[in-house]
Formats: C-alpha cells, sequence, structure tokens
C-alpha cells in the first residue's frame, strides 16, 4: 500500500468550529502490537485538516485499522474509529474521510471492553459524528438530567449507538417547555455548572461548622477543668487561711514565764542525764536565755513576739569537772574564725582573734595565720587561745 490522506472537520461540542488542533492519525502495527502515529496536522481557521503519510508509512505490517486522535494523559483521546474508506489503486493512495467530530469535553468518557483481554486498555472518547440534527453531546446531557427522559427515551450516546431504555415508552409526548429545554443547551450547561460550584461551596461550609464545633467543644472542656482546678484552688487557700489563723492565735498566747524556763531547764538537765547515760564526756553548761515579748502587767507571763528570743547553751568536755586542769590546743592555723571558733570550745577553751593585712599574693584572707599558745602545748581549761586572721589590705580612697 502507498500513502494515505485522511481528512477531517473538528467541531467543538457545542457545534462551533474548533481550530488550532493537533491530531494525529494513527495505525495499529502487528509486530509490535501497539498504536503508532503516521501523520499529523494541525486544524486550520474552519477546523478543518488533512493528514497525509508517505509511502512507507502504511505496509503489510499493519492491521487495516486508522484512528484520528489528539494529546491526552494517560492515554491518547480518541476523537474518531475509522470513516469513509476509498483507495485509488493508479495513485496507490487510501483516502478516508472522518467526516464532522464533536470535539468532548468534560462528556468524554473511557472506552468501555467486553473482552477481558482490553480490561487494562485506558482509552479516552472524545469525540462523536455530528448528527445532522439535534447534537447528540445535548440530547445525553438532558436525558441524563431528567429522571423522565431516562426512563422513556432512548439514549444516543457519544460513540454514536443507540441504548435500549430502561421502560418502554408508553404514550410519551414532549410539551413544548421540554422541547425548549433541548434547545437551549448553553443554559443548562450554565446552570449545572453553577449547581456544581454552590455544593462546592456548601461542602466547604459544611466542613469549615464541623471544625468549629470541635474547637468549641475542646474549649468548653477546657474551661470545665479550669473552673474544677479553681474550686480546688479557692478551697485550698480557706484551709492554709484557717491554719494560719490558728497558728497564729497559738503563737499569740501568754506564756508563764516561770513555765517557759523550767520547761528550758527540763530539756538540758534531760540532755546532760542522756549524754552521762550514754557516757560521752560532755555536758551542756553556761546556758544563756533570751526572751522577746510583751510582758504582763504582773511581770509573771509573757506573749512572745514576732522575733521570739533566742536560747544558746555551750557543750563543755566532763575533763574541766576532773582534777586535771589542763588541756592540749588543737592547731587551728589556715581554719576560718567560726571554725576555729569551733575547734577551741569543744576542747574548754575560749578564742581571742586578731587580724593582720596580708602582703599582695601573700595568704588567704579569713584564714588563721598564726596562733598562740602553738598547738599541741598546755593550756588552763577555759582559758583563751589568741588567733590571727589575715585580712586583705584596704586601698587608700581617691581624694
Amino acid at each position: 500500500m502507498g500513502k494515505v490522506v485522511a481528512t477531517v472537520h473538528l467541531l467543538t461540542d457545542e457545534g462551533k468550529v474548533a481550530g488550532g488542533h493537533t491530531l494525529s492519525l494513527e495505525a495499529y502495527q502487528l509486530k509490535n502490537r501497539r498504536w503508532q502515529p503516521v501523520a499529523r496536522s494541525k486544524t486550520d481557521a474552519e477546523g478543518k485538516a488533512t493528514l497525509t503519510t508517505n509511502n512507507s508509512a502504511v505496509s503489510d505490517t499493519l492491521a487495516p485499522a486508522l484512528r484520528l486522535t489528539e494529546a491526552g494523559s494517560p492515554a491518547p483521546r480518541v476523537l474518531a474509529h475509522g470513516g469513509l474508506m476509498q483507495y485509488d489503486t493508479r495513485q496507490q493512495t487510501l483516502f478516508l474521510d472522518f467526516g464532522k467530530i464533536e470535539r468532548l469535553e468534560e462528556t468524554a468518557h473511557r472506552l468501555q471492553h467486553v473482552d477481558n483481554r482490553f480490561a487494562r486498555t485506558n482509552e479516552s472518547v472524545a469525540g462523536a459524528p455530528v448528527a445532522p440534527q439535534i447534537s447528540t453531546l445535548a440530547v445525553n446531557r438532558l436525558v441524563m438530567a431528567n429522571p423522565t427522559l431516562t426512563a422513556n427515551l432512548t439514549r444516543v450516546d457519544v460513540a454514536g449507538e443507540r441504548a435500549k431504555p430502561a421502560v418502554e415508552a408508553t404514550d410519551l409526548k414532549l410539551d413544548p417547555a421540554v422541547t425548549a429545554t433541548l434547545l437551549n443547551t448553553k443554559e443548562l450547561d450554565t446552570l449545572k455548572a453553577r449547581e456544581v460550584q454552590l455544593n462546592a461551596q456548601l461542602l466547604d461550609k459544611s466542613r469549615e461548622f464541623t471544625l468549629t464545633n470541635e474547637q468549641l467543644s475542646t474549649a468548653k472542656s477546657r474551661i470545665s477543668t479550669l473552673e474544677t482546678n479553681l474550686s480546688q484552688t479557692a478551697t485550698e487557700k480557706e484551709a492554709l487561711a484557717a491554719k494560719v489563723k490558728q497558728l497564729e492565735s497559738t503563737t499569740r498566747k501568754p506564756a508563764a514565764i516561770e513555765t517557759v524556763l523550767v520547761g528550758l531547764g527540763s530539756k538540758v538537765s534531760s540532755s546532760n542525764t542522756r549524754m552521762k547515760a550514754e557516757a560521752l564526756p560532755y555536758r551542756l553548761g553556761n546556758v544563756k536565755i533570751d526572751l522577746r515579748g510583751s510582758m504582763s502587767d504582773d511581770g509573771s507571763s509573757i506573749v512572745m513576739g514576732e522575733a521570739g528570743g533566742g536560747f544558746s547553751t555551750e557543750l563543755i568536755s566532763e575533763s574541766a569537772d576532773t582534777g586535771d586542769t589542763k588541756t592540749s590546743v588543737p592547731d587551728v592555723i589556715g581554719l576560718t574564725e567560726s571554725a576555729a571558733r569551733r575547734v577551741l570550745r569543744s576542747v574548754g577553751l575560749r578564742m581571742a582573734s586578731a587580724h593582720q593585712q596580708l602582703a599582695e599574693g601573700a595568704g588567704v584572707p579569713g584564714q588563721a595565720l598564726s596562733q598562740h599558745p602553738a598547738p599541741s602545748s598546755e593550756a588552763e581549761h577555759g582559758s583563751s587561745v589568741m588567733v590571727v586572721f589575715g585580712e586583705r589590705k584596704q586601698e587608700a580612697a581617691p581624694r
């Protein structure tokens, strides 16, 4: 076979000229078992196109099947299968006329199969032959939108085939209103598009309403929890206020001075008895009591003030009670003043302190530099030990 010359007149689904569309003429290749393009062309301003193959494009390896397609995703959009054919033996040219084709937009659909071997075929039927009267697309749109017509009319699908009605027609008569609707497909399309848009907006509002309700429910739950916590806090605050009031009343209660002194003396005596029972060589002595508050008129009781007064005692070694009046002087060099005082007191000695300014970079301020008597020497129990502590040299104030 030589070359193939195919012609087509492409229209939109509203019957208008579809110019500027790139079309492909495809043939089925037996060797690779697939459709392959053999010619391409673009429709002109009138929607017409002529597709011409070269002499070697169509051969005996191709099946006697041709179709008209345009680019699509995921598969080509099939505008037409076959057409009017005539072969010129002298010119060895096959002339193919697809006629007038309506280019489908939103009504394009997948090509239905009967044999399961074509189950994976994913081709879109995107064109239909133009009927001489009313567009098949317009009829199909109205039929699908009208349940009465769907049940009683024979539907013409986009492939040009007739489908049997679900119910046999019985004296069906179309009134003028139905006839006018059939002719006014553009207005119907506009109304349907508006309906789809409103439905989408309604769905969005419904989702927003649901989300707002969920947020409101969460907020109410949070408020309920906060109210419960606030109520518990108020209860705890009242309980603490009552406890503070009780403590204040107890603190401000007058106490007999004799009772306070006897009680403290009893505690000191009890402590001495316990240390003696445990054979500890110490006892409490030199007890000092500082009571601060408001005395009663007769001087027998006192209401303790906020300062509360004070109580102090010394831990005395029992060696002072024996015949030995000497004690070994401990080494306090390098200790702080408070630490040195505690060490000397623990062996029954007192501390007298003095301070010496340190030279730049010498010694540590606050630590003992020297002592007298010297460490490990003997000193009278209760006597004082002179300890010298270092201090920083004070800088002269600027004039």
